[in-house]
């Protein structure tokens, strides 16, 4: 019995990355349609920060609860897999496999990163002065976020590529 509730658990954590993000994506919908104010439409003659023009009428404060709740999600997310293979040790063949499968993550993660930072900095040097994007704390706090996000994924893959490596003989 404990075996088989020992084995529901990994599985779960195994299944985190799909079933984590299903499940904030709902809530926010929920959240989002009970807390949901109209707002006004915004002009090119109006000047204002660019929360107003995302947050998409839930105000900034349960649009920042939603953000925080994100990256709660993502990193329960990232978790979950990590926590399973601590438990399960699993070795051979899969874990190389697994090993190639995150370096390729691991790429395709720098390369969204380099074009998110491409976008936000160009965003922040050319959009009209209207659309809200001329404000210095996006880039403060989204390039360092971007970039650790992308640092974890680095270390992660490396710590994949060291435990698919055989024993060393000694």
């Amino acid at each position: 019995m404990i075996r088989t509730a020992r084995r529901r658990r990994e599985v779960a954590w195994l299944l985190a990355p799909a079933l984590v993000p299903a499940v904030y994506l709902a809530a926010t919908f929920v959240i989002a349609d009970l807390v949901s104010r109209p707002s006004p439409p915004v002009g090119p003659w109006q000047s204002g920060p660019i929360a107003d023009l995302a947050n998409g009428g839930v105000g900034p404060r349960w649009f920042l609860a939603l953000v925080v709740l994100g990256f709660a999600a993502a990193v329960l997310a990232a978790a979950g897999p990590a926590l399973a293979l601590r438990r399960l040790r699993p070795e051979g063949p899969a874990v190389v496999l697994a090993a190639r499968a995150a370096v390729l993550a691991t790429v395709t993660m720098g390369l969204a990163c380099a074009a998110s930072v491409v976008a936000a900095v160009g965003l922040y040097l050319w959009a009209p002065a209207y659309a809200g994007y001329h404000e210095n704390w996006q880039l403060a706090v989204y390039l360092p976020a971007v970039l650790l996000a992308s640092a974890v994924a680095v270390v992660s893959a490396t710590r994949g590529i060291r435990a698919a490596r055989p024993p060393a003989v000694a």
